[in-house]
């Protein structure tokens, strides 16, 4: 006989996100009732290990940049300015776009890049769930032209 003992992470499965006839799994390349990665049908759970299926955690971006500062400056001058002074660190975010801009040929920044995974948010299971088409619009009786 197995044991098989559920995590003590993993949300109850009523709780778990339904797949909607508007779910972000739904694509055009699968069927148009079930997610495109878990395969559920419209109305079913998604699966566990579905792609589709979000929480909600901490990340800390690191970027390892050239800057020019003032020649006298020490570290902790430096460390200063940059962090806890009125400059605004969306000043970073200027100077990492116009060093690394979003252009065909500029230079990829994934080599001065880090991720390190802080922690965990909550654990309550999430999908994103596109708005359903606009109806079309019934025709203007204005530009009704009735045949002659």
């Amino acid at each position: 006989m197995v044991d098989i003992v559920k995590r003590s992470d993993e949300p109850p499965v009523e709780v778990f996100p339904l797949v909607d006839p508007h779910d972000d799994g739904i694509r055009p390349a699968g069927p148009p009732d079930a997610c495109f990665y878990c395969q559920q049908k419209v109305g079913q759970s998604h699966k566990r290990d579905c792609v589709v299926v979000s929480k909600k955690v901490w990340v800390r971006y690191s970027f390892d940049v050239e800057i020019e500062v003032p020649h006298a400056w020490t570290p902790e001058q430096i460390e200063f300015h940059r962090g806890e002074s009125s400059w605004c660190a969306s000043n970073a975010l200027v100077e990492l776009n116009e060093r690394y801009p979003d252009t065909e040929d500029s230079v990829c920044p994934c080599a001065i890049f880090d991720c390190t995974y802080l922690g965990t948010i909550d654990e309550i299971p999430r999908t994103k769930v596109r708005a359903p088409p606009e109806p079309e619009p019934p025709p203007d009786p204005e530009d009704f032209h009735p045949l002659w």
